[in-house]
């Protein structure tokens, strides 16, 4: 988003649950924690003494606030060191565009890839039409049957597929399956939000800092039950709030069916 002042026009993004400029480099996450800590009377060597003077100001009630996040990156970068850097970035934040040369057939009933056929088009420039059952065929020959295993054989050989291990992947994918069965049952379904809120807590997808095919389904999954959900229990979702957000901001989602932040507030990662 863009902020004018004083007749200048900066622009800034949000990265890891923390807002970063892109046009005043000198503005990066350093310098701003030092201003930042400057305008709290307080000053501090983001070096060599991590999150000191932040964490004197921090509370435990406020998980989003400023404190709480500066405090979180001093903490990280003390922790990880020079390699700081290059972790708190996303590996890929950008897909490849794959042409896949085959074409995705989506169950008319059953398959949880409904809503994301301009996805399937932009990023694997294959062809998307509705059927009995999903499968990807190519040169008339079926590759792969099953949400899944769709998504795996679109994926192969890009970044969505190299984000994790296909064990893990195959469980969160797994998860997505779970959590799609009991969507008609309150209790089981809100007991299954609540788990997926804590257990994506530590990373920024599902995997870590990279997007996965698994992330592309449990989104969609996700997303539907979502949408229709009163403000009260959303607030109780910070995580699942976050991770949808930033999921539907990547490359490739510009035709998707968003979900509606509203009222509800963006908490961050955990690192």
């Amino acid at each position: 988003w863009s902020n004018c002042a004083h007749g200048a026009r900066a622009t800034y993004e949000l990265r890891e649950g923390m807002i970063f400029s892109t046009t005043h480099p000198a503005a990066m996450a350093e310098e701003q924690v030092k201003r930042y800590l400057a305008s709290r009377g307080t000053t501090a060597d983001t070096g060599s003494s991590p999150a000191a003077a932040a964490a004197t100001k921090r509370s435990p009630l406020q998980f989003n606030s400023a404190d709480e996040q500066i405090a979180r990156y001093l903490d990280a970068k003390a922790s990880q060191g020079s390699a700081f850097g290059a972790a708190v970035v996303p590996a890929a934040c950008s897909l490849p565009l794959v042409e896949f040369g085959g074409e995705v057939t989506l169950a008319a009933s059953g398959s949880h890839l409904i809503g994301l056929e301009s996805f399937l088009k932009a990023v694997f420039a294959t062809n998307v039409k509705s059927g009995k059952e999903t499968c990807v065929t190519a040169s008339g020959k079926t590759v792969a049957k099953g949400d899944e295993a769709v998504l795996a054989a679109l994926s192969a050989g890009t970044s969505l597929a190299a984000a994790a291990p296909a064990s893990e992947l195959n469980k969160w994918c797994t998860f997505a399956s779970d959590l799609a069965a009991v969507e008609s049952e309150l209790t089981k379904r809100n007991e299954k939000l609540l788990e997926l809120d804590q257990l994506i807590r530590p990373n920024v997808f599902l995997t870590g800092f990279q997007l996965s095919y698994a992330d592309v389904l449990l989104w969609n999954v996700v997303a539907k039950i979502y949408r229709p959900l009163g403000w009260s229990f959303k607030a109780q979702l910070p995580q699942i709030t976050r991770w949808l957000y930033h999921v539907q901001h990547q490359p490739g989602f510009d035709g998707v069916n968003p979900v509606r932040i509203g009222l509800t507030y963006l908490a961050p990662a955990d690192h």
